[in-house]
């Protein structure tokens, strides 16, 4: 069984083109969802898969949004 969700955070030598490469392994090996969280730039990015990203950065009322 895999897990649904994944979260990764961010480390302080870590970007957003690093965390990508781990969400795709975590598709190839069956997770479902995957967050991104990027404490530098206060964002969120959450993946179904790697299309359509949705990006939410905080503070910002309107993000996230469809």
């Amino acid at each position: 069984m895999h897990p649904l969700l994944a979260v990764e955070i961010a480390g302080q030598n870590e970007d957003e083109d690093m965390l990508l490469v781990k969400a795709r392994w975590y598709f190839k090996h069956g997770v479902k969802t995957v967050w991104l969280v990027l404490p530098e730039t206060r964002e969120v990015i959450f993946l179904r898969g790697m299309r359509n990203p949705r990006r939410l950065k905080m503070g910002d009322p309107d993000s996230g949004r469809p």
